[in-house]
């Protein structure tokens, strides 16, 4: 039983110690508590002291203080410029705090720490939870949970099944973990590892919309993203409709270009950048004031870009250009070596000539037969037997010019005439029909070819021969170009 019992009498304090330079009330217990305060309403044990400890408990084996309650605070500490509640352990916990469903430790502080802890060599908080949380911290202004550790760890989590650590905010401007390196060099803010095999060192993941990032590493003058593996994918990116892997040189402050690299890859023996797929396009490349794909290279056997076909049956080329204009598909400025053949689609060989002044275009269309003026410029021809005859003007019909010869983009008034191979021609059998094989020769007919009868007048001036028959009329029929 209590030896010492108190009733409040009416001033609020059932039992009251005072004591000007010792302790007010000591309470001593050899198998149980020293001083037992139960409380209705307020508080059990309620102690002030101007400079030393409202409460001192000293214990050998059990707690020092131990506290119960319901359903309010099992101890409260409260102090104008000092600590609330103070507790040391030599050996073990300074203060432990146990509760069924509220909180162990519930500390509020209006500007400094809610709970100062310090340890010299094991943890300054221990947390433990079965189902709860082991520390639950908030702050309206402040930082809610705050550790600084001069050579160890200043925050150390372990858990058995689920996150150690977890963050969340609903701020839209902030992290729900912000790690900070405050070092002049060579600091790391957010440090991620996995002992096991196939673990994962840092995962990032994004919930909702096109333009969330589940990882983003920014960087002012040094690397954003690095990623680093010694016999593996540095780097690795995996998507199902999107892209694996991003690159992108956004604008500057004043809406100028970047001139940033997108991607780069640097190899020392191996491949720098590397495309592959299965039924899509390996590498892709586009630019829309650039080369799409440039490759430079100083070796001295080895191209800058190099195709190779390796299936023996595929019909697809090893490098394949197209124009959607006017333009070349390829171009080559030096020599260009063939070990195999060439094959043209176009049916002549061609050459471009100058038109003589005051010829309207009009009137050297594709068909036209040409002869040489006194500039050696090409206008239609217009006399019989002309041996000024150079030709006809290549692309008429379904037949085009595979190889064109002495082009110049930059002239407007030149067209190209057949030299030899096939080409459609205009003709008219009103000088006699004509039939397979007959010599053509000019007319008086401009720009119009027609049956050589006079084999005197005809040398010289023939410019093919036919490959169909004309009866009457005229006509655009396909002749071998055969300049004699």
């Amino acid at each position: 039983m209590p030896s010492v019992t108190g009733v409040d009498d009416g001033d609020g304090f059932g039992v009251k110690g005072q004591s000007a330079t010792g302790s007010g009330v000591v309470g001593d217990g050899a198998a149980w508590a020293g001083v037992s305060a139960s409380s209705v309403s307020g508080a059990g044990v309620s102690a002030f002291s101007d400079t030393g400890p409202g409460v001192l408990t000293v214990s050998n084996s059990g707690p020092a203080v131990s506290a119960e309650s319901v359903k309010g605070t099992g101890v409260i500490g409260k102090s104008g410029d000092g600590a609330g509640v103070v507790g040391e352990g030599p050996a073990w916990a300074g203060v432990v705090a146990r509760s069924e469903t509220g909180s162990g430790l519930s500390a509020f502080s209006d500007s400094g720490a809610g709970v100062l802890t310090t340890s010299n060599s094991g943890a300054a908080v221990s947390a433990q939870s079965v189902d709860g949380v082991g520390v639950d911290s908030r702050s309206d202004h402040g930082v809610a949970v705050k550790a600084s550790s001069g050579d160890a760890v200043a925050v150390a989590a372990d858990s058995q099944g689920r996150e150690a650590v977890t963050g969340i905010t609903p701020s839209p401007d902030h992290a729900a973990l912000a790690g900070t390196n405050t070092a002049l060099g060579n600091g790391t803010g957010v440090s991620g590892r996995a002992d096991g095999r196939d673990g994962v060192g840092v995962v990032g993941e994004c919930a909702l919309g096109d333009d969330s990032i589940g990882v983003l590493g920014r960087s002012t003058e040094g690397r954003g993203v690095v990623g680093i593996a010694t016999s593996y994918n540095g780097v690795e990116g995996a998507t199902v409709d999107g892209v694996a892997v991003y690159g992108a040189v956004t604008r500057t402050e004043r809406d100028e270009g970047g001139t940033g690299r997108g991607v780069v890859g640097v190899a020392i023996s191996a491949t720098g950048v590397e495309g592959q797929s299965e039924t899509g396009t390996g590498v892709w490349g586009e630019s829309v004031d650039g080369d799409g794909v440039h490759g430079v290279s100083s070796s001295e056997s080895f191209s800058a870009v190099a195709g190779i076909q390796l299936n023996p049956r595929s019909t697809g080329a090893g490098i394949y250009g197209e124009h959607k204009g006017q333009g070349p598909a390829g171009f080559f400025r030096g020599n260009v070596v063939v070990t195999g053949h060439l094959e043209f689609a176009g049916a002549d060989c061609a050459e471009e000539f100058d038109v003589a002044e005051g010829v309207h275009g009009a009137v050297v269309a594709p068909g036209t037969v040409m002869t040489l003026d006194a500039n050696g410029a090409l206008c239609p021809s217009r006399d019989a037997y002309d041996r000024r005859v150079a030709g006809v003007v290549a692309g008429a019909g379904d037949l085009r010019p595979g190889i064109v010869l002495g082009r110049d983009a930059r002239a407007t008034a030149r067209v190209p005439v057949a030299l030899i191979g096939r080409v459609y021609c205009c003709v008219d059998a009103s000088f006699g029909a004509i039939q397979v094989g007959d010599l053509l020769t000019t007319s008086t007919v401009p720009g119009h070819a027609m049956k050589a009868s006079d084999p005197q007048r005809a040398f010289g001036a023939v410019l093919g021969k036919s490959m169909r028959s004309l009866e009457r009329g005229r006509a655009l029929i396909p002749i071998l170009v055969a300049l004699q």
